[in-house]
């Protein structure tokens, strides 16, 4: 049976993961995932809340925190890529 499966070519497999590539580390898709993750954490705390206001300002602090990471990791894996292209 495994014969009777054509394997697909090595250019094929490198286009579809270079496409799954661009798609993980654009600006939108890492700001959606970071809503998501940061509502589960609002959700998942919640009995420590006692309340809709304090968990939205928990949801809000989580994003916040989120999104100021990223943005910090950004700007120093960026500056680090420009230095390494500065000594070769």
């Amino acid at each position: 049976m495994r014969f009777l499966i054509k394997r697909p070519s090595y250019e094929s497999c490198r286009n579809e993961l270079e496409a799954v590539r661009q798609i993980m580390t654009s600006g939108a898709y890492q700001f959606i995932d970071l809503l998501l993750w940061s509502a589960v954490l609002a959700i998942m705390t919640y009995p420590l809340h006692h309340s809709p206001s304090y968990a939205l300002a928990v949801f809000l602090a989580f994003y916040a925190f989120g999104s100021l990471l990223l943005l910090l990791l950004h700007f120093f894996i960026k500056g680090q890529s420009g230095r390494r292209q500065d000594y070769r």
